[in-house]
């Protein structure tokens, strides 16, 4: 083990072990299929020579980051692929369908692995190859007895892909972020085209903050999409009442917060919940202008982040989006524009990450300088 695993966090140990688990169905999935074409070496091949073109796919598209978004993708395409092969040896199609079909499952599994095997390995320094190979001569022996039960392929097949619906539900189920990163995922590259500049000045592990001018309502989305952490943002409780929205940040486990005008309760809360979650090393989100830009310009820092610092001084990670204003989901256009189509798909827009600051040399002036040098003109 890496000696960066005691310092782990309950979630993430648990998403570490979730991982973990996910990494061992597949070797499971993998061991069954293995055995049950046994008698086909030109299909075992198929099968195996899927893999790398899938992992290679996963690394392509998950450039600059270790995009999970692909583990529900790839697990969901799975199904109708599994019910595919089963439909095929019920009808005993020629061998170069079920060829194809088999590399089909190849890649898939490849493109899962990827992002869960890096997830393991940054969490937990390595990924056991003993672990998962116990786990893939559990598929053969749980294929061989499907088998002795009497099925034939197809039902042996159809029984695999009923066991992985289950699997990948109670997965989704357990692991909500990974559905969340998959529709934020879709979000993001439907609508834009991100060009990051500094990812890897976001601290890999323990306590920081990540701050940001706020133009749209689409920022912390696209900051979630490209940062190798998941981020836990500070956002105001009204757009908790988004469906959406609303499960996208739950399942983030962002924080809620109102003015204190609003609801003090609230603000005390969430001061209280945003100190814990720093005291646990986890990375936090905030927009320190409070609101959304009325104008374009980056308006003046609250001082909420000066009372944050005061009372736990961790790493400030100064950021800036740039190219958002023109969007749909800026207040350039009234609620009523907000409904049309937007102005481009598509549309570019670019994110700016400086070196963080370290705790104890930042306040909401500073931190406000530093990203309006960021930012620059382009709004």
């Amino acid at each position: 083990m890496s000696d960066r695993t005691p310092t782990l966090g309950l979630e993430a140990r648990r998403t570490r072990l979730l991982s973990q688990l996910a990494l061992a169905w597949l070797a499971l999935l993998l061991g069954a299929l293995a055995l049950l074409y046994r008698d086909q070496p030109a299909a075992l091949a198929a099968l195996a020579l899927g893999l790398a073109p899938g992992w290679a796919l996963a690394a392509a598209l998950s450039r600059p980051r270790n995009e999970l978004a692909l583990v529900p993708f790839a697990a969901l395409a799975l199904l109708p692929a599994l019910h595919l092969l089963s439909g095929l040896a019920r009808e005993e199609a020629a061998l170069h369908e079920g060829l194809a079909t088999l590399a089909a499952v190849g890649v898939l599994v490849g493109a899962a692995a990827r992002p869960l095997a890096l997830l393991v390995r940054e969490r937990a320094g390595r990924v056991s190859l003993a672990w998962l190979g116990v786990f893939l001569l559990a598929g053969l022996g749980w294929s061989l007895t499907l088998e002795r039960a009497g099925l034939d392929r197809s039902q042996c097949l159809l029984v695999m892909n009923l066991s992985h619906a289950a699997v990948s539900t109670l997965t989704l189920a357990l692991m909500p972020e990974f559905l969340m990163r998959f529709l934020v995922f879709l979000l993001v590259h439907l609508f834009y085209r991100v060009r990051a500049q500094g990812l890897e000045h976001i601290p890999a592990e323990g306590a920081a903050i990540v701050t940001c001018n706020h133009v749209s309502y689409v920022d912390a989305l696209l900051l979630g999409s490209l940062s190798q952490r998941p981020i836990r943002f500070v956002m105001d409780h009204r757009i908790f009442q988004i469906p959406l929205l609303s499960f996208v940040f739950r399942t983030a486990r962002a924080i809620p917060i109102a003015p204190a005008r609003e609801d003090a309760a609230l603000l005390a809360r969430a001061y209280a919940e945003i100190d814990l979650a720093l005291a646990n090393g986890e990375l936090l989100g905030l927009f320190p202008e409070g609101a959304l830009t009325p104008d374009g310009a980056i308006q003046p820092f609250k001082p909420g982040i000066d009372k944050i610092l005061a009372r736990r001084p961790v790493p400030v990670v100064p950021m800036a989006l740039k190219g958002l204003w023109q969007s749909m989901w800026s207040r350039r256009d009234s609620r009523l524009g907000r409904l049309r189509l937007p102005r481009r798909f598509r549309a570019r827009v670019a994110l700016v990450v400086a070196a963080p600051l370290a705790p104890g040399t930042v306040d909401a002036a500073q931190l406000e300088a530093r990203i309006r040098a960021l930012r620059g003109d382009a709004a």
